[in-house]
């Protein structure tokens, strides 16, 4: 039980910076055989999450598919941050929220995996993420249906769902609310009392749709995709010893220093980023 929460302070404190490795290597499916349940004493333990004195537990919620869902809440939190006395930073009247989804792999060996449903409260004296939710099973929340910006139905192509339709009718805050795509929605959630637009309210999230998305995909295909579109072993060395030169010629404004294309599976967003808008041009470039 240790194991799980190092497991959920080590996803805490990575949340941000998308990559989950350190977390997968460290535990193996022989560790622990994971489950939500084993949260329960966490939950009244950690300090991250609602204490055993809440007026309102958490309850996990044993799904149709055999997945769980485990729901802390925001409230809770709230309250418990008055009483430490971290909310000065009322706004008027109102607490800003920063709230971010994310999933991880719990080990390599099994399919298990977390979707964390996180808070911070911007402006606070600590400002620590927080779980509000977290959901644990063998796959992904997934629809053909998942669109959250357009109405269509996905194809499976090559084992992955793709929305071919680039001229299709558009969501909006009216049509989300009045549920107008059934098969997008299972039921109305919680969100909708608070009367703000479930559609023009959620930014897409550049980290995730450009670094993590498009660029590690594009160098993914370079490095070990189709032979049409693969380069070759020795273009790969190429690219990787100028990267290794640009090491000693980064400034401390940067993060993270360049890796290797041979370490790509390592790659954090933040290298993803780097490469795209300024190490990779120069590299590339003949």
């Amino acid at each position: 039980r240790h194991d799980v929460k190092k497991i959920v302070d080590m996803y805490l404190e990575e949340s941000l910076d998308s990559s989950h490795n350190v977390i997968v290597d460290t535990v193996d499916s022989e560790t622990i055989p994971f489950d939500l349940v084993y949260m329960e004493e966490l939950v009244k333990s950690d300090n991250l999450m609602v204490d055993a004195t809440s007026a309102t537990p958490g309850k996990i919620n044993h799904l149709e598919d055999g997945s769980q869902y485990y729901h802390v809440g925001v409230k809770e939190n709230l309250v418990k941050l008055f009483h430490a006395k971290e909310l000065n930073c009322l706004l008027n009247g109102s607490i800003p929220l920063l709230i971010k989804i994310d999933g991880l792999p719990i080990y390599k060996s099994s399919t298990y995996q977390f979707w964390a449903i996180l808070g911070i409260v911007k402006g606070s004296t600590s400002e620590k993420p927080f779980s509000i939710g977290i959901y644990g099973g063998n796959k992904k929340p997934a629809s053909y249906n998942s669109c959250e910006r357009c109405i269509q139905k996905g194809e499976c192509v090559d084992r992955k769902v793709i929305l071919p339709e680039v001229n299709a009718l558009l969501r909006t805050d009216l049509s989300f609310d009045k549920m107008f795509d059934p098969a997008h929605h299972h039921a109305a959630g919680p969100l909708k009392e608070l009367n703000f637009g479930l559609v023009s309210r959620f930014n897409l999230d550049y980290m995730q749709l450009v670094c993590l998305g498009v660029m590690r995909r594009l160098l993914t295909i370079w490095k070990k995709g189709p032979l049409k579109s693969r380069l070759s072993a020795n273009l790969t060395t190429q690219l990787s010893e100028r990267l290794c030169i640009l090491r000693l010629m980064i400034p401390k404004e940067f993060s993270r220093k360049p890796r290797s294309l041979h370490e790509l599976d390592r790659w954090k967003a933040t290298k993803f980023r780097q490469f795209l808008l300024y190490t990779g041009p120069v590299v590339i470039y003949k």
